[in-house]
């Protein structure tokens, strides 16, 4: 069974750290050995504690400038989501602003196809009135020109040049 004492498992291992005890204490009793003993240990102190301090002053400038780099990320985070959210404002007064350019623009299309409905039912009229009166200022003239007639009978919604151009004529000729 073993235990937990690494030196009483093995009887020989624990001889020869006494004997290496033994052998020391009598070169320890020199006080020159001694004294160069305990020089050189603190030399090896002051240069593994001069090497930590080193590695804890890289290690705090590490952080400080981890740190910046944090600030300076936080700072880029704070700046987008201010744009992204200023963008959003915008594209929305935007998308506002062009809804109520397209309404316009459909408000005054319907008034203006209102408008030529209205102006096609008073051409419609004026061509009738020119039309009864032109049958009856054509009998007692004697003469009409079918052509004319024909046009003027039609149920085009875009009358053609020619009879603008006769209720222009008969407009004057009134």
């Amino acid at each position: 069974m073993r235990t937990q004492d690494p030196k009483q498992d093995n009887p020989q291992d624990q001889n020869q750290t006494i004997n290496t005890a033994n052998e020391q204490q009598p070169s320890m009793e020199n006080p020159d050995n001694k004294f160069q003993s305990l020089k050189t240990l603190h030399g090896l102190l002051v240069k593994e504690t001069k090497e930590h301090r080193e590695q804890v002053e890289s290690l705090v400038k590490a952080k400080e400038a981890l740190e910046i780099e944090l600030g300076k990320i936080g700072a880029r985070k704070v700046s987008l989501d201010i744009e992204n959210g200023l963008f959003y404002v915008f594209i929305e007064t935007r998308m506002v602003e062009m809804d109520g350019l397209v309404n316009g623009l459909v408000r005054k299309m319907k008034e203006q196809e209102n408008e030529i409905r209205v102006l096609e039912s008073e051409v419609k009229d004026l061509t009738m009135r020119v039309e009864t009166e032109r049958n009856g200022g054509a009998r007692q003239m004697g003469h009409g020109n079918e052509k004319w007639r024909q046009m003027i009978n039609s149920d085009s919604t875009h009358p053609p040049f020619e009879y603008m151009s006769i209720k222009a004529f008969l407009t004057v000729a009134d």
